[in-house]
Formats: C-alpha cells, sequence, structure tokens
C-alpha cells in the first residue's frame, strides 16, 4: 500500500509534464541568525502578459492563508543600514510559507527562478536526471546560476525525468517544487536591497499551472509566484506575490 501511495504523486505530475492533466501536483530554512543583505529584483524575471484564469470546470482550490497583508499600513519601514540581521523569529513568515502545511508546486514549458541566496540556498534541492537533462552551470553579475535543460524525447518527460526543484526544509516533498518540461533556470542572487532581505520570484511561461496538494489553483501562459520579506511597525513580514 505504502508503494502504491508514493507512485501515485509521480504518476499525476507524469501527465501534468505532458499538460495532459487538470490537477496534477508535483511531489512536494530554518531561521537563521546571521546578518543579511537583501535581494534586488532589477534582474528577476517578469511575467508575460496577460495571464487567462482557470479553465470552465475545473476543480478551483482556495490558496492556503499566506500572511495576510490586510491590516499592514500602507508605508513600510524605512531600513538605512546596508545589512540586515534576522533571527529566526523574523524569518519565521518566510519558513511558514513553505511548510508543510503549505505545500504547492507549479510547473511549464519554461521556468525562471530567483532567489535570495542567504536564505533559500539552504532549503534548495535540484533533480537533474543523468542523461536525460543538460546541466549548465554559470556566474551573472556575482549571482550563481544553474540552467537545466531537458535533451530527451519529448513524449518520455516524466516526474522523475523532468528538470525539477525543490524549496523547503521538510525532505518529504511536502513545501515548494518547481518543474519544467524544457527549460528550468535559477539564479541564487546576492541580497543587496537590505530593505528586501528574502525574496523569491519564480515566472513558468508555457502551459503553466499553479496549485496545492491535489488541487489546481491557476492555469495561464505565463504565471508568477513568489514573495518578499518587508519590514513593517517594527516587525518582519512575508509578502506573498501570486500573479
Amino acid at each position: 500500500m505504502r508503494t502504491c501511495l508514493v507512485a501515485f504523486p509521480f504518476l499525476l505530475l507524469t501527465l501534468a509534464l505532458q499538460g495532459g492533466c487538470r490537477g496534477a501536483p508535483l511531489p512536494g530554512a530554518r531561521g537563521l541568525g546571521t546578518t543579511r543583505p537583501a535581494v534586488t529584483d532589477d534582474a528577476a524575471p517578469r511575467p508575460a502578459p496577460g495571464q487567462p484564469s482557470a479553465t470552465p470546470g475545473e476543480r478551483r482550490a482556495t490558496p492556503p492563508p499566506l500572511n495576510s497583508t490586510r491590516n499592514l499600513p500602507k508605508q513600510f519601514d524605512r531600513v538605512v543600514s546596508s545589512k540586515v540581521k534576522l533571527t529566526g523569529r523574523d524569518l519565521g513568515p518566510v519558513d511558514a510559507w513553505l511548510g508543510t502545511r503549505n505545500t504547492q508546486w507549479i510547473i511549464g514549458e519554461v521556468v525562471d527562478v530567483y532567489a535570495s541566496k542567504e536564505y533559500f540556498a539552504s532549503t534548495l534541492t535540484i533533480n537533474a536526471k543523468t542523461g536525460l537533462v543538460h546541466k549548465q552551470e554559470a556566474t551573472v553579475r556575482g549571482d550563481a546560476v544553474t540552467t537545466l535543460t531537458y535533451v530527451g524525447e519529448k513524449h518520455a518527460t516524466s516526474a522523475m525525468r523532468a528538470p525539477r526543484i525543490y524549496l523547503g526544509k521538510d525532505k518529504t516533498g511536502r513545501g515548494l517544487t518547481v518543474s519544467a518540461r524544457k527549460v528550468l533556470r535559477i539564479r541564487m542572487a546576492k541580497t543587496r536591497d537590505p530593505a528586501r532581505p528574502v525574496q523569491l520570484r519564480i515566472v513558468a511561461r508555457g502551459k503553466a499551472v499553479h496549485g496545492t496538494k491535489e488541487d489546481v489553483l491557476r492555469r495561464g501562459d505565463a504565471l508568477e509566484l513568489g514573495g518578499v520579506l518587508r519590514r513593517s511597525q517594527g516587525r518582519w513580514y512575508w509578502i506573498p506575490v501570486t500573479r
């Protein structure tokens, strides 16, 4: 029975990667008290215009609560120091967003990931099947860029073969999984803006699908997912971004 339960998500993921599944999920850190600068969003990928809503009849799901900004003031605190020291409590909202109760997945033909190196480097797991995924590494403006390109047969794309990464502390696959049918680019960016000490931006293009667990939340030609850590009234808040 355990074997069946483990294999089922990968079967759904395979269908999603081939663009034929309507609600297939992908399979599935800790607060750091070190000094962190912050991420600029100048080089972050941006979505293409026009993102269609979910198709009629598709199973719709209510996104899990993600640190609502409803009661936040319009103005964020000004951070004047060039360096920001974050405690585990400060990073708690980011940890919660990547936690097991908020399992998410996003896929597309081509996917770009822009993440703050200081936080996400310790939560990132890269999966690239030898012989089916070509891996290339480069340095761009001091940032580490990894490009994963699927070189196998298109009809053979599956959950175990496609380029994918996992972001989260729980290694069982419950967190955030990002996968691409063709190309997956990951840019681990050095933090440069102290007002945004942690930032994540994921842009999926081409038959993009975003969901949580077994539910599809959105479909479109281009979808964006991520967030940024901002300070308000003396506290740090994780501000989710979904476009």
